[in-house]
C-alpha cells in the first residue's frame, strides 16, 4: 500500500476527530476498503505506520509491524476491514471467516474450544499464543447458563485484551433463535443455530432467520444439518448428512459454514466398535460445495491415557472411545474447517484435579488445584493444534 491510497483530506479530518474514526479508500489489489481508526492519537500516527507495511499473505490472519497490530475482518458492508491498534491497544474479536479461508488453503482445521471457566480459558488463549494460531473460543448455551453470559463474556474480553492472537468467540450449539440474537447483541462473533433436529423445511427457516439478523450485525453463522449429536449406544444408525440437502441447505439458509454428520458423537462414547467415519460422503459435500467451509462437531480424541489417569484417580470411565487422530487430520484435509473438541479437555483438567487431590490430601486452595488443571489444558490444546488440527504457524507446523 502507498501513502497516496489514503485521501489527504479526509486523513486531516481523521487526525482531528478524537476515537473511533472510519476512512473511505481505494487501494489496486482490493476494493474499496474501510480504515477503522480506534484510539483518540492523531491519524497521521497510524497512516504514517501503516506506510512502511505490505500486505500480507492470505495464510497469516495477522501481522505486527514496527509496534502495529494490522488484522483484516471481513464484514457484511465491505470486502475487508483495516483496523489498526497503537501498541498497548486491543486485538478485537474477530469472526471465523477469513481463519476458515486460510485454512481450506492451508489444508488444516482451526480449533473450536469450549471456554467453561477462566482457567480454560487461560490455558487456551496460551495455547495459542505459543503456537502462533487463531483460535475459536466456543461456549455452549448450558454454559452460559451456568457460569452467567456476563461473567463469560468478560472473560474472553480479558483473554483477548491480554493475547495478540486473533480470537473468535462462537455460540456452541444455539438452541433457539432467542438465545442466538442475545449472543449477538452481547459481542459474540459468531454462532451456531442447531436446527439439525428440525424437518428440513422448518431448520431452513429459523437458520434463515438467524442469517438475517446476524448478518446486519457483521456476525457470521453455523448451520446444522444431518445428526450432529449422535449416540453410540442405540441401535438406531445415525442419520448422516446428505450432499445433496447440504448445497440445497447451504443456498436457501446464506449461512458461512456447516456442521455436518460423518458418524462422530457428542461425549466420550464415539463407537461401539471400530471407529469410521464417511469420508466417501464428506468429499462427496466438499466437491458440491467447494471453498465452502464444514464443520465436525463430537471430535474429541479421548485420549486412553487421561481416561486410565482420571480411573487410576477414582473415576469409572468404561468403554470411553473417540475419534483417532488420523481420522481427524483426513477430515480438514477433505474439507472440515472447523472442528469442535471439548471432552478432552474436560478429561485432562478432571484427571489433574483428580491426581492432585489423591498426592495432596490436605489440600484445599483451589489455586493449587487448578493451576496445575490450567497447565494441562494448555498442553492439550498445543498438541491439538500441531498434530491434529495442523493449525500452528498459519498451517505452516
Amino acid at each position: 500500500m502507498e501513502a497516496g491510497d489514503f485521501p489527504a483530506a479526509e486523513a486531516a479530518e481523521a487526525a482531528a476527530a478524537p476515537g473511533k474514526t472510519e476512512i473511505a479508500f481505494q487501494s489496486p489489489q482490493h476494493d474499496t476498503i474501510i480504515l477503522r481508526l480506534v484510539h483518540p492519537a492523531p491519524a497521521a500516527f497510524f497512516i504514517s505506520s501503516i506506510t512502511e507495511f505490505c500486505f500480507f499473505s492470505d495464510r497469516l490472519p495477522f501481522v505486527r509491524q514496527s509496534g502495529i497490530m494490522i488484522s483484516f475482518i471481513y464484514t457484511s458492508f465491505v470486502n475487508a476491514s483495516l483496523l489498526i491498534c497503537d501498541k498497548g491497544g486491543i486485538m478485537p474479536l474477530v469472526t471465523s471467516k477469513r481463519m476458515f479461508e486460510a485454512a481450506q488453503s492451508g489444508h488444516y482445521a482451526i480449533g473450536a474450544f469450549n471456554a467453561n471457566n477462566m482457567e480454560i480459558i487461560q490455558g487456551i488463549i496460551s495455547a495459542a499464543e505459543r503456537e502462533s494460531s487463531p483460535v475459536i473460543l466456543q461456549v455452549s448455551e448450558k454454559s452460559r447458563e451456568y457460569t452467567n453470559p456476563v461473567y463469560l463474556i468478560k472473560l474472553v474480553e480479558a483473554a483477548v485484551a491480554t493475547s495478540d492472537v486473533p480470537v473468535c468467540l462462537h455460540l456452541d450449539d444455539g438452541p433457539d433463535y432467542e438465545t442466538c440474537v442475545a449472543c449477538i447483541d452481547s459481542g459474540y462473533t459468531s454462532v451456531m443455530i442447531d436446527g439439525s433436529r428440525l424437518p428440513f423445511e422448518e431448520n431452513i427457516a429459523l437458520t434463515k432467520k438467524v442469517v438475517d439478523y446476524a448478518h446486519d450485525h457483521g456476525v457470521v453463522v453455523e448451520g446444522g444439518l444431518g445428526d450432529l449429536h449422535g449416540d453410540a449406544e442405540s441401535d438406531v444408525p445415525l442419520a448422516l448428512t446428505d450432499p445433496n440437502h447440504a448445497v440445497d441447505f447451504v443456498a436457501a439458509t446464506g449461512v458461512d459454514s456447516l456442521a455436518v454428520a460423518i458418524g462422530t458423537c457428542y461425549g466420550p462414547y464415539k463407537f461401539k466398535s471400530e471407529p469410521t467415519l464417511a469420508f466417501e460422503r464428506l468429499q462427496d459435500m466438499s466437491n458440491q460445495l467447494p471453498g465452502f467451509p464444514l464443520v465436525l462437531h463430537g471430535a474429541s480424541s479421548v485420549p486412553k491415557e487421561f481416561v486410565d489417569l482420571n480411573n487410576q484417580y477414582g473415576a469409572d470411565i468404561n468403554r470411553a472411545q473417540g475419534v483417532p487422530e488420523d481420522m481427524l487430520r483426513e477430515a480438514a484435509r477433505l474439507g472440515i474447517a472447523k472442528i469442535n473438541i471439548e471432552t478432552d479437555l474436560n478429561l485432562v483438567m478432571t484427571a489433574c484435579i483428580r491426581q492432585f487431590f489423591i498426592e495432596h490430601p490436605d489440600a484445599f486452595d483451589p489455586q493449587k488445584y487448578l493451576g496445575p488443571g490450567r497447565r494441562a489444558i494448555r498442553s492439550m490444546v498445543i498438541h491439538k493444534m500441531r498434530h491434529v488440527l495442523g493449525c500452528s504457524h498459519g498451517g505452516l507446523g
